[in-house]
């Protein structure tokens, strides 16, 4: 008689249940959480604690070298507002202004004019009478009535002045004019003395933050209504700079405001008249608290990539100087660490996972080796010898089938024996 053989009922497998999972598989993810998990943690905070730092040390840098260019630009100023100044209260600039016939002092006081204007960056010298009226100038292009000019107007009511950049329309460039008052021993103010100073000598100190914090880092120079008036990226190509970055508004400006400004050539518009702004909204917040030096984050000109900047307001001018940096410049080093922690992590997840495998086909290879001994022993299969010798646990469960495969043997043994010939 033939015996019929039931096959045992196909098993759910539930891909989410754990327990439902291979051995080799359950092995491999341990060892892959255990390995990974701390790894991951640990490199996490490293580098988010280094990154910190970084920005930290970054901002520090930022603000210092902003205030020493802000400064720097503070005393250029002063300078050359104690130049004017000293020039107007020289006796045979007085003695001019003072004079009815001004033919017997015009000598002395030209001489006066041209050393003013032979010094570095200076374009001329020149003295107004009170109408605003230029009446004598180291050059003889500097002709005309300013009577309209507030730096003139300022001077007139007896105060030194210093005006905002202007092109001006005599040398084509960006210019800055100092003026002081011509005063009689009695303090009246007779005449005013101005000197056209080109705006290049304030562009070498933006200039020279270029790259200074890092790779990308930029300097900016804004005047009250956020219009850039010089720009470190100005270095190597000035022209250009000046045609796509300078003149131009970090955020709109009132249009009462605009149209005096594109007037002055101070602020640049389109061909319909229009000011052209390229807008850091970020700054723009920064200015709004014109007494605070701070650090913040921002986009900057022509670059997609975050930047940190840190502004620092003028003493001498309601100006800002803002210098910033790509934050990539500060935490480069915590990135490296972050790929660092990357290709370790892959190495010790290869290991892990080649350890994984090795030690689950240790461990699953005789499993499977005794489970298919079984199903040939419940098969009526008794004669398959077990070879399997190692002293776990393992070896334990080999050494039970041994004695069950033995039992079996000798319970049917016996049985053959009782049956009748």
């Amino acid at each position: 008689m033939t015996a019929v053989q039931e096959l045992a009922p196909t098993r759910v497998l539930y891909p989410w249940r754990v327990q439902d999972w291979p051995l080799r598989t359950k092995l491999l993810w341990a060892f892959l959480l255990v390995a990974l998990i701390p790894l991951a943690v640990s490199g996490y905070v490293a580098i988010t604690a280094s990154r910190e730092a970084l920005l930290q040390q970054g901002n520090t840098n930022l603000l210092a070298m902003s205030k020493n260019t802000a400064q720097a630009i503070d005393e250029y100023l002063a300078e050359r507002r104690e130049d004017i100044v000293t020039l107007a209260q020289m006796p045979d600039i007085i003695s001019y202004a003072s004079a009815t016939d001004k033919g017997a002092t015009q000598t002395l006081a030209q001489e006066a004019l041209a050393a003013l204007a032979s010094r570095t960056d200076y374009d001329s010298v020149s003295i107004m009478n009170n109408s605003g009226l230029i009446v004598l100038s180291s050059s003889d292009e500097d002709l005309g009535v300013v009577s309209t000019a507030t730096y003139f107007q300022n001077s007139m009511q007896g105060h030194p002045a210093i005006s905002d950049p202007v092109i001006s329309p005599v040398s084509h460039r960006p210019s800055i004019y100092f003026s002081a008052p011509i005063k009689d021993p009695a303090g009246n103010v007779l005449d005013v003395v101005r000197s056209r100073v080109n705006l290049y000598g304030i562009w070498r100190y933006v200039e020279r933050d270029a790259g200074e914090a890092g790779p990308g880092t930029v300097g900016m120079l804004l005047d009250n209504h956020g219009i850039r008036m010089a720009h470190s990226s100005s270095l190597n190509d000035r022209e250009t700079i000046a045609n796509t970055l300078l003149y131009r508004a970090i955020a709109p400006v009132p249009t009462e405001v605009s149209r005096q400004l594109i007037i002055d050539g101070r602020l640049a518009a389109d061909s319909n008249g229009k000011p052209l702004v390229l807008p850091l909204p970020k700054v723009a917040a920064a200015m709004a608290n014109p007494g605070a030096t701070t650090t913040f984050e921002t986009s900057a000109d022509n670059s997609t990539v975050r930047h940190r900047a840190a502004i620092t307001p003028l003493e001498n001018k309601p100006w800002f100087y803002v210098l910033m940096a790509p934050v990539p410049t500060f935490t480069s080093k915590a990135d490296q660490l972050g790929t660092y922690f990357l290709i370790i992590s892959i190495v010790v997840a290869a290991l892990a996972a080649l350890t994984a495998i090795l030690i689950a086909g240790a461990i699953t290879r005789p499993i499977v080796y005794l489970t298919k001994l079984a199903e040939q022993m419940s098969l009526g299969e008794l004669d398959t010898k077990i070879a399997v010798h190692t002293r776990d646990e393992i070896g334990d469960l080999a050494d039970a089938l041994s004695r069950m495969q033995a039992s079996l043997q000798a319970a049917i043994e016996r049985l053959r024996a009782r049956r009748p010939n």
